[in-house]
């Protein structure tokens, strides 16, 4: 131990048949060695009294773990590390007193900075006093080096965004995966404002999507207001935080609160109409076309509908085309216009199957399995409502699961 700071040793550090062990009060974790993909340290100025050197260890899923400089067992957890990875391992900041900061592992990467350290300007008249004594706050942003190591420089960042996207019609519980190391990782981003704010509320948008998909609606919500807020930090960003309202109508509809969600929906198209979003403009169409249909205002639903297929045509969009024609079989079931849906659901589902979207090929199916239960076909629609059931359940996809086991259950009441 150095400087007098052996009172602070209330942790325990120690690695264990290759996992890394931290208890200090009700600070606990257990991480595999395998799963680190940046071990650094860092220094604050905190001290002396309190904790101001730390350690610091970055997950494969990119969760963070940090832990006392100060804690018993440390030397003999560094000589430990030092085997693991058989790499020569050193601490180097015990003679820092302010903010410092080192990566540690990698060896290629080891000696270099892990954070920049922004100062927070002072928005109220404790943090100007702060300020005054010497207390000012400052945020934690990777450094270069880091967002190599963590695949968070931009070009990184935007690709496992656009991957999550994919698998959103693909896989949903795989694309929860993907965001929620996005947004752990999204806080510590680098680069001008306007990038790092985009980046970040994305990276929040993305992740509600996400729980949308798997039926986590009150934390898609959640997700989509911290997305908002986000956005809100620059005023070019008025199109993405429209974009995360657009979400929130998505989620309100879900919930049941299709009026809330119309009126998001209006807020949405207002600013797309102005901000020349189109296909932006053209989600919003299709939320709407679907709130519609859950108040039961059919024809009008169907018109919506209409609108937005035109105007995806014009994009060439084709996963929304197949959508939107979904979307429309749906309303047709309930008007009764059992030819007209069939059409609808088969040209949605070739889509769907040319583009790889298998989410959307479960809700085909289901589509379809309505329209054979209006037909009069009950048992074969039961049996194929059950066929869906574990396929949904393998995908994340709870909300739907749990919808379809009501849909089973009213089936088998009257089949």
């Amino acid at each position: 131990m150095t400087g007098g700071k052996d009172v602070l040793a209330t942790g325990q550090l120690h690695v264990e048949e290759g996992v890394l062990l931290y208890e200090s009060g009700e600070d606990r974790f257990r991480l595999r060695l395998d799963d680190v993909v940046l071990f650094g340290e860092y220094t604050t100025a905190d001290g002396p009294g309190t904790d101001d050197y730390f350690l610091v260890f970055f997950m494969r899923d990119g969760s963070r773990h940090d832990a006392s400089f100060y804690s018993e067992g440390r030397d003999a957890t560094i000589a430990a590390l030092r085997n693991y990875w058989d790499v020569p391992l050193s601490l180097g900041l015990s003679a820092s007193t302010s903010l410092a900061s080192r990566i540690v592992w990698p060896a290629s990467q080891s000696g270099q900075a892990l954070f920049e350290f922004r100062r927070l300007p002072a928005t109220n008249l404790i943090g100007r006093l702060r300020d005054r004594i010497g207390l000012a706050s400052f945020e934690q942003r990777f450094s270069s080096a880091a967002q190599q190591l963590l695949g968070v420089t931009e070009t990184a960042f935007t690709a496992t965004l656009d991957e999550a996207r994919q698998e959103l019609d693909r896989n949903p519980g795989r694309a929860l995966e993907i965001t929620e190391r996005a947004v752990r990782l999204s806080e510590g981003i680098d680069g001008d404002d306007v990038t790092r704010l985009r980046l970040q509320g994305r990276a929040w948008k993305e992740h509600g999507n996400a729980l949308y998909m798997t039926g986590r609606y009150a934390e898609a919500s959640d997700a989509a207001g911290r997305a908002q807020t986000i956005f809100g930090g620059h005023a070019v960003l008025a199109a993405e935080r429209a974009a995360a309202t657009q979400l929130m109508a998505l989620v309100a509809n879900a919930l049941g609160h299709t009026e809330k969600a119309l009126a998001l929906l209006d807020q949405c198209l207002a600013v797309f109409d102005v901000g020349r979003a189109p296909s932006k403009r053209l989600t919003a169409l299709e939320i709407r076309g679907m709130a519609l249909i859950h108040l039961q205002r059919y024809e009008e639903a169907l018109q919506t509908l209409q609108t937005s297929r035109a105007e995806a045509e014009q994009l060439d969009a084709q996963a929304e085309i197949a959508r939107i024609d979904l979307n429309s079989a749906n309303c047709l079931i309930e008007l009764g216009r059992l030819d007209e849906a069939r059409r609808c659901v088969e040209r949605a589902a070739a889509s769907f199957t040319a583009l790889r979207m298998e989410s959307e090929i479960l809700r085909a199916r289901w589509a379809m399995s309505s329209i054979v239960e209006r037909e009069g076909r009950r048992r074969e629609a039961l049996l194929e409502l059950e066929r869906l059931r574990p396929e949904f359940a393998q995908r994340g996809m709870d909300g739907d699961a749990a919808e379809l086991d009501q849909k089973i259950a009213e089936l088998k009441r009257v089949a």
